[in-house]
């Protein structure tokens, strides 16, 4: 008989900055990961695998007082029963990525991030090259550095297994699945998950884990036919620690995942003008950015082009622009596109985008040089960013500060401008925007912004 849940322990090893809170599923201890934010908030994370059709009852004790809680995104419809500082609700289907916030707090905060998956039991056929991973802590830097992955071969993480060192991936027809945790930390000099010059690449499941560590998490570079889902991405320490960065990618879909980062959640970088970034696919994400943008095309952008880019049913939960440099950022937002070099940027856009807590809310820029300069850009290039649709956007606060909900929109020059922004059903505190909308900010190389309140 297939088990009804698995709530795997942290294996001895794990790095560990302290754990807030005790977490139960239908009475297992489910095993807590931690780390901190740059402003000393504690994050906590955990996950179980539960089977389909079953339900949990999930019970949080905090290791500390609150007055207020909410659980996000709303859009799962929890309602807690909180009794004596005990908090109760029920999982029923999988995958769930529940984040817990207590007292609005966002920064210095206590951070609950709680993920239910899909039970699956995996048996690896006699035909198949499996790299497998059972339950518990696996040092795989060795000679390399991390664990390398050729060509046509299987990488399983059981629930309750922790890769310390990261993967690094090339080839074809490779498979990195299971519900345990890729890890580094300060002992490692490489990238959590690096996938080069990858086809037909599936990343299913698995937690990616930067602790106390300035580096990006998952990184695909001239891949093509990608497929994410499921995937849980957190790294708290400031900065570069980018969620997920695909560089001249093509063919990549990535849905269900939730990212955590404390610098872009997602980027679409780009090193290569002679290879497009083209037909790249977001749906269904949950996202956190301590800092830089949520979701950003470009900033590195050394493409032949990008085009046919979409992002759709997602949810930000938090987004700031910098914590050393707030407001004084003019290329950070939640839905971004940012050209260090001249490209033509066309067919953006993001649809049913739902923010619960963020400062600037959109920005289209060209910039010569990003972070006060040290990182250089090439406008000799001819470019352009010409098709950028939002449509159906809701922005459930206004932060106060001088680029709340901020629509900063600017070309180069007059032959490289920003044309056929089309914002649609833009909604703010449940007011919908027109075109008299005050935080629209343009310069004098902007075509055609169109704004409306319907769909």
């Amino acid at each position: 008989m297939m088990e009804k849940m698995l709530c795997p322990a942290v294996p001895e090893g794990t790095p560990i900055y302290k754990t807030m809170f005790r977490v139960t599923a239908d009475g297992l201890d489910v095993g807590m990961y931690s780390d901190k934010t740059y402003w000393g908030g504690c994050v906590n994370f955990g996950y179980f695998d539960l089977a389909n059709g079953c339900a949990a009852d999930i019970v949080v004790k905090p290791e500390f007082s609150f007055t207020s809680l909410k659980i996000l995104p709303v859009m799962l419809g929890i309602t807690p029963q909180v009794t004596n500082g005990c908090i109760r609700f029920t999982v029923s289907r999988t995958p769930m990525q529940i984040t817990l916030i207590f007292d609005d707090n966002y920064v210095s905060g206590n951070v609950l991030h709680l993920f239910a998956n899909p039970l699956t039991l995996y048996s690896p056929s006699e035909v198949e090259e499996v790299l497998y991973f059972p339950a518990g802590f696996h040092d795989v830097r060795e000679e390399t550095g991390a664990l390398d992955v050729p060509s046509d071969t299987i990488v399983y993480l059981e629930p309750g297994a922790v890769v310390y060192g990261g993967i690094r991936a090339a080839g074809e027809h490779i498979r990195i699945f299971g519900s345990g945790v890729i890890l580094v930390d300060g002992g490692c000099t490489k990238i959590a998950l690096d996938a080069v010059q990858c086809h037909d690449l599936d990343i299913e499941g698995v937690i990616v884990h930067t602790h106390a560590k300035n580096g990006w998490n998952v990184h695909l570079y001239l891949c093509d036919t990608v497929g994410m889902y499921n995937v849980k991405i957190l790294s708290t320490t400031y900065a570069c620690t980018d969620g997920l960065d695909i560089s001249n990618g093509r063919g990549v879909t990535v849905k269900n995942c939730f990212i955590r980062s404390c610098d872009d959640s997602i980027s679409l970088k780009a090193f290569d003008r002679s290879l497009a970034c083209e037909d790249i696919h977001f749906q269904n994400l949950i996202l956190w950015n301590d800092c830089n943008s949520s979701m950003v095309v470009g900033e590195e952008s050394k493409a032949a082009y990008y085009h046919y880019i979409t992002f759709r049913d997602i949810d930000v939960l938090f987004s700031y622009d910098d914590p050393q440099y707030h407001e004084q950022l003019a290329e950070r937002s939640v839905m971004s596109i940012v050209l260090l070099d001249g490209v033509e940027c066309t067919g953006i856009a993001w649809e049913n985008v739902r923010i619960n807590k963020c400062e600037r809310l959109a920005c289209f820029v060209f910039r010569d040089n990003f972070w006060f300069g040290t990182v250089k850009g090439d406008q000799s290039v001819p470019g352009k960013i010409d098709g950028v649709e939002l449509h159906n956007i809701r922005v459930f606060c206004d932060s106060g500060s001088r680029i709340a909900n901020q629509i900063l929109i600017e070309g180069f020059s007059e032959d490289k401008i920003v044309d056929n922004v089309d914002l649609r059903l833009v909604q703010i505190m449940g007011v919908e925007i027109d075109e008299t909308y005050p935080r629209i900010v343009k310069n004098d190389h902007v075509g055609k912004v169109s704004v409306s309140k319907t769909l």
